[in-house]
């Protein structure tokens, strides 16, 4: 499912809109997926690179996607909040998988099948994590089995919503 917000009303923040989210957690273990739902986007934080680099690291072990990370502030008032994060870029490197973290636990669907960056250049990840009120932070990592990772651009959005 896709949700389409006009700029305009991400500067105001509203409780009527309603945003369900399936979250697709541990599916290969065969569990059923879990619905959340949450009252309006109340804050969305955008980062974003163009800069063309060469990332590389050791092999099979998860590195940090340089400056590929946010802070999201869920208010005191709230008891949860969803976070949903969107990452996509432009890459290439063959044997590179891709992943989201939320104060370093994995975002959902957690699955041993990662976004695989092959042949086409272009990935896009979604994740989802319902955390408590207080400061946040979401990084995406890289991990890879063939050497190194040529990133042109990205953008990383994150947005958090009051769980219902």
């Amino acid at each position: 499912m896709r949700l389409r917000i006009p700029w305009r009303s991400l500067a105001l923040v509203s409780t009527t809109a309603l945003v369900t989210l399936t979250v697709h957690a541990a599916i290969a273990s065969g569990a059923q997926p879990a619905t959340v739902k949450a009252q309006g986007v109340s804050a969305v934080t955008v980062v974003t690179d163009g800069e063309y680099q060469t990332l590389t690291a050791a092999l099979n072990v998860w590195t940090d996607i340089p400056g590929a990370t946010a802070a999201m502030t869920v208010p005191s008032r709230w008891h949860s909040a969803l976070i949903a994060v969107r990452f996509s870029g432009d890459f290439s490197g063959g044997g590179t998988t891709m992943r989201v973290l939320v104060d370093g636990v994995e975002a959902n669907p957690v699955s041993v099948y990662k976004t695989t960056i092959g042949v086409v250049p272009q990935i896009a990840v979604d994740r989802s994590l319902v955390v408590g009120a207080g400061s946040h932070t979401v990084e995406v990592q890289w991990e890879t089995s063939g050497g190194s990772l040529v990133e042109t651009s990205w953008s990383l959005t994150v947005e958090a919503a009051r769980v219902s």
